[in-house]
């Protein structure tokens, strides 16, 4: 028996393709595997699966879209595409061209996504491959500056063409999406702490047992105090993988039941510590709060703001409202809470720790002031001593450029330059960015050369030959200079150089294969015109030099040749 909630979300059968339309290249005469109890449709027809397939199919969805880290609303989406293109029969085909599955790939888009002869019809398979799709079309829309409309429209058009795509979205897309954010919503609620069709997992290593409370239970119910019946528990753990993002950066928390009640009234959010509001505002409607030992306490999504920058607070302060806030506005996301935690060196830790382990940070910092990076003021515009030409030095040695992109005069003087420089390197490691070197900035600055002189003590690397990926002779010059001036001018040679490596070994090996560059939060994102090629690249990461990653990129060059020689010579009967 199905679940009366799927009533509204299950489709009727569609109609089928009559023989003469068929192609040989169509999947529509495969036989459909129905043996071992798998998810199955009754033909190759959209829509024609049981209402148990088609429930157990939309709940597969939502769990790939969970794992990738969408927001209900984006995973409403992933349903309306599926209902579009297959109407939930995971065997659907079509009998024109290759398409196939819950997304309708064609066989050439489905391979970028790990869809083979194998595993063509496997309902996980394509309920992730669907989800990365999807991922890749949002980002390409936002790079884009376009609305969600888009995102279908490259789902049916490709990056490139236009075929009707953004008619269509708005027709049988956008219609769907409200109602099926609230089925989503209702879904997951219906899921809170109860594992459905999954094993139980493993107990977090922050969870606690025997009801016993944790010092992070306790935060947690600091920074939303509970409402009657409902106490806030925690929805997303740091470091968990989510999916093409990477791990999780913070803690999700809000109020038991899911989206609904409570979680959707928008209730007052407490600081989590005293200290300084260091930045109030931005796209994701975040609080960063500097406490005394110089951790920067960030909540994000909050809906409204109660707190300004310089603002001193106390723990348990109001700052805003919870709300899913994001570059799409105020709902982008579920209602909830992201605290992510960052020390003094501006490094991501867990904030379950922290407080599980009796914020033994702060109690180590105050034993020890001296231990902090740097003892003497901050330094800023107009400033000029030995220690501005240190700034210098160090800037210069991380690759780090004025907004013109050239090195810095090591003269001392804190001027317009200087002052560029050091805002981004602040806006690449997530620090305040006002353009003085204060505790925090001095502290990352102290702590990157560590990794650098770590390298240099590696063996010694045979200095590189060959011309640089700067001159007209190397053979990705066109590509690197396509990646060169999408990048801001400010990210160094090496930097640049190392994304068109990334770029390149993940299939975006020449200029015209290029969709986009987009850099936001220390991350350089490319884009390929083909879907799927894509690369994510950390900015603060020490890049090899620029004639290191010229040098690999030839070899890498020379070794496609040879292999490409030898293919010749098989073929005209050659050894």
């Amino acid at each position: 028996m199905t679940d009366t909630i799927y009533t509204d979300m299950l489709q009727p059968r569609g109609a089928a393709y009559s023989s003469d339309r068929i192609k040989p290249w169509s999947h529509y005469r495969e036989p459909i595997d129905s043996g071992d109890g798998r998810l199955h449709g009754d033909s190759r027809r959209w829509g024609d699966a049981s209402p148990h397939t088609q429930s157990r199919v939309i709940d597969s969805l939502i769990d790939a879209s969970r794992d990738a880290g969408l927001s209900s609303r984006e995973t409403a989406y992933v349903l309306a595409i599926a209902r579009v293109e297959s109407g939930f029969n995971p065997d659907a085909a079509a009998g024109t061209t290759s398409a196939s599955g819950l997304g309708q790939f064609i066989d050439r888009t489905g391979a970028h996504y790990g869809v083979n002869t194998s595993n063509r019809f496997d309902v996980q398979t394509q309920s992730q491959a669907l989800v990365q799709h999807f991922i890749d079309n949002r980002d390409l829309a936002r790079s884009r500056g376009q609305d969600e409309d888009y995102i279908y429209k490259y789902h049916h058009d490709g990056p490139t063409k236009d075929y009707g795509g953004l008619a269509l979205s708005r027709r049988e897309i956008a219609p769907h999406l409200d109602n099926y954010t609230q089925f989503v919503e209702q879904r997951l609620a219906q899921t809170q702490g109860t594992a459905v069709d999954r094993p139980a997992p493993a107990a977090h290593p922050a969870e606690t047992s025997h009801g016993t409370r944790s010092n992070f239970q306790q935060t947690m119910e600091r920074m939303l105090p509970g409402q009657g019946s409902a106490d806030p528990h925690i929805t997303g753990h740091y470091g968990e993988h989510r999916g093409s993002h990477g791990p999780h950066g913070g803690t999700d928390f809000n109020y038991e039941g899911g989206q609904t009640g409570r979680n959707l009234q928008h209730p007052t959010v407490h600081s989590p510590v005293s200290g300084t509001v260091t930045f109030a505002g931005g796209n994701y409607g975040t609080v960063k709060i500097r406490d005394a030992q110089g951790n920067s306490h960030e909540i994000l999504h909050l809906d409204a703001l109660k707190v300004k920058e310089g603002q001193t607070l106390s723990a348990g302060d109001a700052i805003g409202t919870m709300g899913g806030r994001g570059p799409n506005g105020n709902s982008q996301y579920a209602q909830h809470v992201h605290y992510q935690l960052r020390d003094a060196n501006g490094k991501l830790t867990s904030p379950e720790t922290f407080w599980n382990q009796g914020h033994q940070q702060e109690s180590g910092a105050r034993q020890s002031p001296s231990s902090t990076p740097a003892s003497h003021g901050a330094l800023r515009h107009g400033d000029q001593s030995p220690d501005v030409g240190k700034l210098q030095q160090d800037l210069n040695r991380l690759g780090v450029r004025d907004a013109q992109g050239n090195r810095l005069a090591e003269d001392g003087r804190f001027g317009d330059n200087t002052r560029e420089a050091v805002l981004a390197f602040q806006k690449q490691h997530g620090l305040q960015a006002d353009g003085v070197v204060g505790r925090n900035t001095q502290a990352a600055l102290s702590a990157l050369p560590a990794q650098t002189q770590s390298r240099a003590g590696e063996a010694p690397v045979a200095a590189p030959k060959g011309p640089s990926l700067n001159d007209a002779s190397h053979p990705d010059h066109a590509l690197h200079n396509a990646i060169r001036s999408k990048l801001p001018s400010m990210i160094s040679s090496d930097t640049a150089a190392n994304v068109t490596l990334q770029a390149k070994q993940n299939g975006i090996d020449s200029a015209d294969k290029l969709q986009s560059v987009t850099v936001q939060d220390g991350k350089a994102f490319v884009m390929g015109t083909t879907p799927g090629f894509r690369a994510a690249v950390d900015l603060n990461q020490p890049a090899p030099t620029l004639e290191q990653t010229s040098a690999q990129l030839l070899a890498g060059q020379s070794q496609q040749q040879q292999v490409h020689d030898e293919q010749q010579k098989v073929a005209i009967g050659g050894r």
